[in-house]
């Protein structure tokens, strides 16, 4: 009899994580107005965008999702910000009294050497 509960214990464990494993995870970074429009019959009609994590969508709603998520054309990058986030860092070690001269090899990774007075 414990054989049998370990058994069918495994059985939950290994279909949970099936469905677990199974999940789309929707942060992409695509705004909510590019996928408002798709609304699930499982969750009173709500749109995706109100649902909760762990929402079940059915596949016809779940393809629609992913070729949107896929085909989304972004019009910035996290990247773009570089430039700024630089600059903010020369002001904070000219404030501070660190010269990026001061780190050795000019790599932004290593760490400053210490100012000398």
């Amino acid at each position: 009899m414990g054989d049998r509960e370990s058994g069918s214990g495994r059985a939950a464990a290994v279909a949970s994580q099936n469905l677990l494993s199974s999940g789309i995870n929707a942060e992409y970074g695509v705004p909510n107005n590019q996928l408002r429009h798709i609304k699930l019959e499982n969750n009173d009609n709500k749109p995706v965008t109100n649902s909760r994590d762990t929402q079940e969508v059915p596949r016809d709603k779940g393809i629609q999702l992913l070729r949107i998520l896929h085909d989304y054309k972004h019009s910035t990058s996290i990247f773009d910000d570089f430039g700024h986030y630089e600059k903010r860092q020369d002001e904070d070690n000219a404030r501070k009294g660190v010269d990026r001269k001061q780190w050795g090899n000019d790599s932004k990774d290593s760490e400053p050497s210490k100012p000398k007075n």
